[in-house]
């Protein structure tokens, strides 16, 4: 609402009889309650007055405001004849602030740039670097530069930001790849070996190549690293090896012959104690010579068996293969006429249902080992080093520090004193061992002598022959741990397709060290009499079972065959 206003007009009289009028213009009233009244009464007045107030003998009108002379913070007003006094308290943001004459706050002291003064608190940018922001902080100038991102273009290509004082880069096209979009400059890996990049909408790829390489010094091997392209060579797994009657090639290297009869400790994490695996070996056709009749591995409280004729047992249940466990975690499974033991914490069993051995630990385990395996600390020397801690040079003596549980778990009770071998005084069985071990000296395995002592594994071979049952090939379990031994100073030997072995022959087959037979087959299940010319190795189907497909079936399960009768 408008505020409330009198209007009065007033006349003049001129000489030459002409009338002047003039309007006056009344104060506001509103909000005024007290009206002066001789105002009012007095006709020679025009407007009406609200009250004024009088401070220190000086006339103020209503609506006027002042400062005290006294004090510059205490602020009067006067309205209808009553003094309002307020007064203003102060707040200084700097440290040591100035005080002015006549003024009720002190002030904080400006700065100076480049002959400008600048309040304290205000912000400027610097006329030489506008990327540079400054405040005036007590008397001080403080200043920030922001930070601008590298630039991928020449500097002449670039541009100013809308949004920023930096300079950047044109906008550049992507890059479409494989059906997957990438920005300008961005970088990305197709597979392990290939690096790409995006420039302006052109994809660039390079891709990274591998020295053509595959020697390793000793202990170490060519392995592919997750993560990485090109192969390298890495430490070598340790790899203990039981073969034969029973010899013994620690994870250092170290070749001796045990002939304990009883349950002994094969290998154990002694630091963490994560697992153990223990041997059990028993005689055969002498009561010198033992070989592996089983094996056990622990985890935990967990028991796995790995028995003849590949028969595994897990807490003393026979399991069928695969098998995987979960807690722990391992599996099982059966790869040719071997069954495979892998848990994750990085140890693997081999097992030929029959006695030969293959335990592998990742190099995590090294030198943290101990039994009949040795300590696996690079070092064959001190692999002899029994329970007790002290070092051996008899392996009896060695291997019975080993020895789990009690003497009613071994089979055997002998004198070393007695030991002979069964072809002492029998040349016949002599000869069959020096021509069956003399593979070992021949054409297949020549590369691998040159790396490879084959002196150790050929009187191994020697001695499970002289000990090996008429219709066994008692010398296979040499060929394969030389073989493996040759692997491990990257010499591969491709044997088994030059001689024929009981692993070799189909799952249900028997092997014999020399026949004329052949094994009758879905064609011709019938056939009988002979099929060579000379005795040799063969791999013979049992009764009446037939050949097939590298497996020993029963004859109505044949293709084609009809239904046996009920």
């Amino acid at each position: 609402m408008l505020p409330r206003q009198t209007i009065y007009l007033s006349t003049h009289l001129k000489s030459n009889k002409e009338v002047t009028c003039r309007r006056t213009q009344c104060p506001s009233l509103d909000g005024c309650h007290m009206i002066l009244y001789e105002n009012i009464q007095d006709n020679r007045k025009c407007c009406e007055m609200c009250k004024g107030c009088t401070y220190q003998n000086k006339e103020y009108a209503s609506g006027d405001q002042w400062s005290s002379p006294d004090d510059p913070c205490v602020q009067l007003s006067c309205r209808a004849g009553v003094i309002t006094k307020a007064k203003t308290k102060c707040y200084s943001n700097c440290k040591n602030p100035i005080q002015v004459p006549g003024k009720c706050c002190p002030i904080c002291q400006g700065c100076e740039n480049s002959g400008r003064t600048y309040q304290n608190g205000e912000e400027y940018s610097l006329s030489t670097d506008a990327c540079t922001k400054c405040t005036c902080q007590s008397g001080t100038i403080v200043c920030d530069r922001e930070t601008c991102p590298p630039i991928t273009c020449s500097y002449n290509m670039t541009v100013k930001s809308e949004d920023s004082c930096c300079r950047v880069c044109p906008q550049r096209d992507v890059c479409i790849y494989e059906g997957t979009t990438y920005q300008d400059s961005e970088v990305w890996q197709p597979n392990l070996c290939t690096r790409c990049s995006c420039d302006d909408g052109t994809t660039r790829c390079r891709v990274q190549q591998c020295k053509v390489s595959s020697w390793c010094p000793a202990g170490y091997v060519l392995k592919y690293i997750d993560g990485e392209c090109c192969p390298r060579c890495v430490e070598a797994s340790g790899i203990c090896t039981v073969f034969g009657d029973p010899h013994y090639r620690t994870f250092d290297g170290r070749i001796y012959n045990f002939q304990g009869a009883c349950k002994y400790l094969l290998a154990e994490d002694e630091v963490s104690k994560k697992f153990s695996v223990t041997v059990r070996n028993d005689a055969r056709s002498s009561p010198w010579f033992t070989w592996t009749r089983m094996l056990t591995i622990f985890i935990g409280k967990t028991k796995i068996g790995l028995h003849q004729k590949l028969t595994v047992k897990v807490n003393r249940k026979r399991i069928k293969l695969p098998y995987k466990s979960k807690n722990p975690t391992f599996s099982v499974h059966r790869e040719g006429n071997s069954v495979i033991f892998k848990a994750e914490f990085g140890l693997q069993v081999v097992w030929d249902g029959d006695s030969y051995v293959e335990l592998t630990v990742s190099s995590q385990y090294k030198r943290r080992m101990a039994g009949l395996c040795g300590n696996y600390n690079g070092f064959g020397s001190d692999d002899l080093q029994g329970r007790d801690h002290k070092l051996y040079t008899d392996s009896e003596e060695f291997g019975n520090t080993w020895r789990v549980g009690s003497k009613a778990a071994c089979v055997l009770s002998h004198n070393e004193s007695e030991h002979s071998s069964l072809c002492d005084g029998d040349k016949r069985r002599r000869k069959r061992a020096i021509a069956a071990c003399s593979f070992l000296l021949g054409s297949v395995f020549s590369k691998c002598r040159r790396r490879v002592d084959v002196r150790t594994y050929y009187s191994s071979c020697i001695s499970d022959m002289c000990d090996c049952p008429r219709n066994k090939m008692c010398a296979c379990e040499s060929f394969k741990a030389y073989a493996q031994a040759c692997s491990r100073e990257n010499v591969s030997i491709r044997w088994e397709k030059h001689i024929l072995c009981p692993s070799q022959c189909p799952r249900g087959a028997i092997y014999r060290r020399c026949t004329r037979r052949c094994s009758k087959t879905c064609d011709e299940p019938k056939k009988t009499g002979y099929c060579r010319d000379k005795c040799q190795p063969a791999c013979i189907c049992p009764g009446k079972r037939v050949l097939h497909n590298g497996k020993c079936i029963a004859p109505h399960t044949c293709p084609g065959a009809p239904s046996p009768s009920l």
